[in-house]
Formats: structure tokens, C-alpha cells, sequence
């Protein structure tokens, strides 16, 4: 990554504190990753996930979907669950077993409460929603038996309220395995009146909660990328030397860019969305005037619109004689 080193140590630290509060029996260390759209978020994501994967970590990745008023509950460890279903069917059978609220989770076998669509259900038999939330803390450390586990959780923005719950317990809970948890949201899509802003601020005042805001690339950072991406297409599509012409073409685009960034920088803006220069004021034609007529014969006179009619009440008329209403 270009630019980004700081922030990526900062974030794969949170595996190394993992795994001394599991030792220790102290609630681990959980990393919120913010930045506005299209800042970083997801790369630096990677990032993580590869070196996870490098130093022998199990990596389990759920997604929060724009569904409006209708989202699905618990929609990222529903995939979550699917994923370790498919990997280690075995051990979800146990889990079940143990916790049967579990199944509601299962992709594809979502058990409605009863009494939501059946009159006849009894409310008792429905499952709690502590029982899922057991029933989850359970399954991350049984997992977390054979290999450490850092579970991401994206685009929390779009997340139900069931999922921001099922988050908080797990945030307050101590594993007695490796556990990490990285959660990323826009920060950009959080209004006044977003409910996760509020989430987002009672969250922060607990302790082993710590929060990472990535920022636009520096100008230095954004020169270094183009030259990296300069070398890349020049290795592959033409003269590592000059690059081919697609190279050539998405080197002056950024530094095109780059000008206008340090532009906007000099002119004392701070940094984010690069804007382009003002366009300069468009030319205004005069108004166009009555279509030209039909050129005239030689000694032909040019013919003239008709006089208005006359009206009866003209000023000549006496004020005596106005018929006024």
C-alpha cells in the first residue's frame, strides 16, 4: 500500500492484542474503521486480511446490505455462519447442539418467531435474543479452537439495529480464544439523525473500543502512486521504461489530478475531493431576431406588419365620457 503504512500497523496490531486478552482473560481490543466513500476503506481491509492470512489467522467476513426499512436481521454473521457451515459443518452441528437459537441464523433455514405470522404460535417458544447472541460467542470461540479469528464486519452504515446489538455484546465480551473484531463504516453517510451515530459515540467510551479515521493521500503519497501505477502498466502492457500508451494516458490523468490537488491545497482548502478549476464564462450570443424574409424583387416595397387595431378607449377620449366600472 502507498501512503497508508501508519494506518495498517495501527490495524494489524489489533491481532497481537488479541491475543494477549486471551491470555489474560480481558475483553479484547476492536478497531472502528471510518473514512468517507471511496477514501481506502476496503483496501486497507485487504491489506489486513493478507497479512491475517500470512500469519496464520482465520479470516471471517460479513457484509451489511442497503436494504432501507426492510434489512434483514443479522445479516453479516448469517454469511458468517454459511461461510463456517461450508468449512467445518461439523462444528456448527455441535455448536447447534448446545445452542439451538444458532439456527435461526443459518442461511437459507431463518426460523420466523412465533407469534410475528402465526396467531396460533406461542410467544414463549420463540428464541431470545440473548440466546442468539450466546449462541454466537459460542460459535466465534469454537472456532477460534482450531486457528485465531479476526472477524470484519463492512459497511455498518446499512446495518439493522439486531446487528449493532449483536456487536455491543460482543464488544463487552471477553474469548477465551484469539479473537479480533474490525468493524468499518462510512462516515460521510452518518447524519444527524443516523441511529449508529449515537451507537458509534457510546461505543467509544468504552475502553478496549478505539477508533481509526482514514484521511485523503498526502501530495507526496499521491505522487508515489502515480509512479507506482506508472511502472505497473509499463511492466504489463508495453516498455517498463516509458510505458505504453494506456500507461501514458493514466499518468498524465494523474498528474492532472495532482496538479489540481495542490491547487486547491495552496489555495488554503483542505484536502478531500479534488474540484475541478472554474470554467471559464461561456460566450452569449445576441438574441436571435425574426427570421429574414423572403428576398424581394428589384423595386418591390418592403412589405410591412399590419398597423394594431385602433381602440375604441384611447387617451383622446374625455374622462367624462370613460365608461369606468
Amino acid at each position: 500500500m502507498v501512503g497508508r503504512d501508519a494506518e495498517l500497523a495501527e490495524a494489524t496490531s489489533v491481532l497481537d492484542d488479541a491475543v494477549r486478552a486471551a491470555e489474560t482473560g480481558s475483553p479484547q481490543r476492536v478497531l472502528l474503521l471510518s473514512g468517507d466513500a471511496g477514501v481506502g476503506k476496503t483496501r486497507l481491509l485487504r491489506s489486513l486480511r493478507d497479512h491475517a492470512h500470512d500469519a496464520g489467522w482465520q479470516v471471517l467476513a460479513g457484509h451489511c446490505l442497503d436494504f432501507a426499512d426492510s434489512a434483514l436481521p443479522y445479516l453479516p454473521f448469517s454469511e458468517v455462519l454459511g461461510r463456517i457451515a461450508t468449512e467445518h459443518p461439523a462444528l456448527v452441528d455441535a455448536v447447534a447442539t448446545d445452542h439451538p437459537a444458532l439456527t435461526r441464523l443459518q442461511p437459507g433455514r431463518r426460523t420466523r418467531s412465533a407469534g410475528e405470522d402465526d396467531p396460533g404460535g406461542e410467544v414463549g417458544h420463540a428464541p431470545d435474543r440473548g440466546d442468539i447472541f450466546v449462541a454466537v460467542h459460542a460459535l466465534l470461540e469454537a472456532v477460534a479452537a482450531e486457528a485465531p479469528v479476526l472477524l470484519v464486519v463492512e459497511d455498518l452504515h446499512w446495518a439493522d439495529q439486531s446487528t449493532r446489538d449483536m456487536l455491543g455484546f460482543l464488544f463487552t465480551r471477553a474469548f477465551a480464544r484469539p479473537v479480533a473484531i474490525v468493524a468499518s463504516y462510512r462516515s460521510d453517510d452518518l447524519h444527524r439523525r443516523h441511529p449508529l451515530r449515537r451507537q458509534v459515540a457510546e461505543w467509544s467510551r468504552l475502553p478496549q473500543v478505539s477508533r481509526l479515521a482514514l484521511n485523503p493521500l498526502s501530495e507526496d503519497s499521491v505522487r508515489a502512486l502515480v509512479r507506482e501505477t506508472r511502472r505497473h502498466h509499463g511492466r504489463v502492457l508495453g516498455d517498463p521504461d516509458r510505458g505504453s500508451c494506456r500507461g501514458q494516458r493514466l499518468l498524465r490523468r494523474g498528474a492532472r489530478r495532482l496538479r489540481l490537488l495542490c491547487h486547491r491545497r495552496r489555495a488554503g482548502r483542505p484536502g478531500g475531493r479534488v474540484a475541478r478549476p472554474p470554467r471559464p464564462p461561456r460566450r452569449r450570443c445576441p438574441p436571435r431576431g425574426p427570421r429574414r424574409q423572403r428576398r424581394r424583387a428589384p423595386g418591390q416595397p418592403r412589405a410591412c406588419s399590419p398597423p394594431p387595431p385602433t381602440c375604441p378607449r384611447t387617451l383622446s377620449t374625455p374622462a367624462s365620457d370613460r365608461p369606468w366600472r
